[in-house]
């Protein structure tokens, strides 16, 4: 039996501390309950073994659907299921992932071609990247399988991040009417004069009076994320574009440029580009040291840039008025590309596979993301589809003629218009409201976003403790914020196919052929 959420019964069952130790109430039958004279104890024995055992196996029930996962018995060999808790914020809106109801047991296999990445310097690239994702809904069929051809979805997966330009770079302490708002840090981001290789430019409305250029500026104001696990770094983003913050206006100010809906920047894919109507460029912001206090309005200024000539980020270095320890402060500018479609496909693997899940680890309340790393190649290491577990992908000269039948579809807001992770992935709405653009910063890192009235506490949205330990142990095995940021939007898009889009595909008959390569 498999339950809706792809946990099955059997196997949530040992989630439950009683069931796993032993010592059920039927325990209670097997002495002494036969004598003449205990016919009634007999009875409510009974009575309360059945109503116990029942509800037992209905909180069970529950307890799967939830999928929280106490880890019982040896952390080091346990595998467990996973909770996706994201904590949903009023900044979400309807179109975005709600991920705190998703609660997939393991990774699915896929297809895959890819490119080899720019090795320009400055730039951190993943490459093209075309996975397949495989309406096989069977876990089983999957880990076997050597050869699909039909119809799938091909997804996207290109994810490009460059050392930015900064100018009017700002750190605010103490912003906010009562001045004891968050730090966070404001400025303007470009990628230089001139665009670089791996990058692509698609004006989707052609108006030469909005700027959509690369090369233009934009600005962004991203929250700090607080540092909670000396292992982590304390990576936040934000959107590029978003409003300024003005730190004398509580819920932020309409100074700078804003993001209007369709800015058109993305990183290059081997489908067409009106399939993604609108992909997001993000800012990345990491810092080393002690950050300052922000119990009273305080901006600090003057900064210089100490980066390396190799590296994506641009680090920059206060000169004169930060008395604390705070090192330097980071910024990667980065661009997507997880436009999706369906289409023909075939993919082939000479082995079979095991769909990794992410493991339990001992004296850590964090999950293990090494088997998912592997299998997204996220790891930094060299291996081959096959030891990833990972099916091969036939490219295809087709894959840019794909597109929508109808032009209507292609509008924003469509389904077939967006990628499967939401129209505007993390934190976009159509607005020319002047919101608090702090409050569109996500943590990526765990238990590193905390509410704004909590001492110390940080304007900034947890994504999960499924998402983080993903991103965190990529971008520190791999070195690469890109291929970090391409393993979790890669795991949301999966999630959003097997939860939202596969349910519909069932009513839909395709041709397919499968072989098992045990057949």
């Amino acid at each position: 039996m498999e339950l809706s959420n792809g946990f099955s019964l059997f196997q949530s069952a040992s989630l439950s501390i009683r069931r796993y130790n032993g010592g059920l109430p039927v325990l209670l039958l097997q002495s002494g309950i036969f004598d003449r004279r205990t016919w009634y104890f007999l009875t409510i024995k009974i009575l309360l073994s059945s109503t116990t055992v029942v509800s037992y196996f209905l909180s069970t029930g529950l307890v799967s659907d939830l999928g929280i996962t106490p880890i019982i018995g040896d952390a080091n060999f346990a595998q467990a299921p996973f909770s996706i808790n994201f904590t949903k914020q009023q900044v979400l809106r309807s179109f975005e992932p709600d991920f705190s109801t998703y609660t997939p047991s393991i990774y699915p296999a896929f297809g895959e071609f890819s490119e080899p990445p720019s090795k320009s310097q400055g730039i951190d690239d993943t490459g093209r990247i075309m996975r397949a994702i495989l309406p096989i809904t069977s876990p089983s069929t999957r880990e076997s399988l050597s050869n699909f051809t039909g119809t799938g979805t091909l997804l996207s997966t290109h994810v490009l991040c460059i050392k930015s330009v900064l100018k009017d770079f700002a750190l605010i302490a103490g912003g906010g009417e009562h001045q004891s708002d968050p730090l966070y840090v404001r400025g303007s981001v470009s990628i230089g004069t001139s665009i670089p290789d791996g990058l692509t430019f698609y004006n989707a409305t052609a108006d030469p009076t909005n700027s959509f250029e690369p090369t233009n500026f934009l600005s962004f104001t991203c929250s700090m994320a607080k540092i909670t696990n000396s292992g982590e770094w304390p990576i936040a983003m934000c959107v590029a574009g978003n409003y300024f913050g003005n730190e004398n206006i509580t819920g932020g100010g309409t100074d700078g440029t804003t993001r209007i809906p369709t800015l058109g920047l993305r990183a290059t894919s081997f489908l067409n580009n009106i399939i993604l109507i609108d992909p997001l460029s993000y800012i990345l912001v990491n810092y080393s040291g002690i950050l300052p206090a922000s119990s009273e309005r305080q901006i600090y200024t003057n900064w210089t840039d100490v980066s390396t000539t190799d590296s994506s980020w641009t680090a920059m270095k206060n000169t004169n008025n930060i008395s604390t320890n705070l090192e330097s402060i980071s910024i990667s500018y980065c661009f997507t590309n997880f436009a999706s479609v369906d289409g023909n496909m075939i993919v082939t693997s000479p082995a079979s596979r095991t769909e990794p899940v992410l493991r339990s680890l001992q004296f850590s309340t964090a999950l293990g993301a090494g088997d998912v790393l592997k299998q997204l190649g996220a790891d930094g290491s060299n291996l081959t589809l096959a030891d990833r577990g990972v099916l091969a992908l036939k490219p295809s000269d087709q894959w840019p003629s794909i597109i929508f039948d109808d032009p209507s579809e292609t509008t924003i807001n469509t389904p077939n218009s967006q990628a499967l992770d939401g129209t505007y992935g993390f934190g976009m709405e159509i607005t020319t409201t002047a919101v608090n653009p702090s409050l569109r910063t996500w943590a990526l890192c765990t238990y590193c976003a905390v509410s704004l009235t909590d001492p110390g506490g940080t304007n900034i949205t947890g994504i999960s403790v499924a998402l983080s330990p993903i991103f965190q142990a990529s971008v520190q095995k791999s070195g690469s914020a890109a291929k970090a940021l391409n393993a979790v939007l890669s795991v949301m898009n999966m999630v959003q196919y097997y939860t939202r889009y596969m349910p519909a595909l069932l009513d839909f008959q395709t041709l397919i052929q499968l072989k098992s390569s045990t057949g």
